[in-house]
């Protein structure tokens, strides 16, 4: 995806996880690496976060096992929505990863491996 002309823009991620620690963790790693990070902890944050932004986030990194809903589920609905079209899901277990609409990281992963698939989905 283009980010445009400025060299100011940064891409703007949205991270989706219902464990606070992991939120916090991420968004320091993110923020560090010069991304413009969003936070949501269900669901209903995510759907209204993206809802809130002026366009969709350049990608959007679930966790895959949240509860009620989990991630997969909540990327089919934002795709529907027109709010959000570039996932990246992460697990502790690689669970059905042939069904997503996007790659997965598998937990634990390294500083260095999260940051080079959140560079691979923004490439694509």
């Amino acid at each position: 995806m283009d980010f445009g002309s400025s060299t100011d823009e940064r891409p703007v991620l949205l991270v989706v996880d219902d464990e606070p620690t992991i939120l916090r963790a991420i968004s320091r790693l993110l923020s560090t690496e010069g991304y413009v990070v969003h936070l949501a902890a269900s669901e209903t944050e995510a759907i209204a976060h993206a809802k809130r932004l002026d366009a969709p986030p350049h990608l959007v990194v679930i966790d895959l096992w949240m509860s009620p809903t989990n991630g997969a589920e909540l990327a089919k609905s934002m795709m529907a929505k027109g709010i959000a079209s570039r996932f990246l899901f992460m697990s502790a277990s690689d669970g059905a990863s042939s069904e997503l609409p996007g790659p997965l990281v598998e937990k634990p992963f390294s500083a260095e491996r999260f940051l080079g698939a959140i560079s691979d989905q923004l490439a694509r």
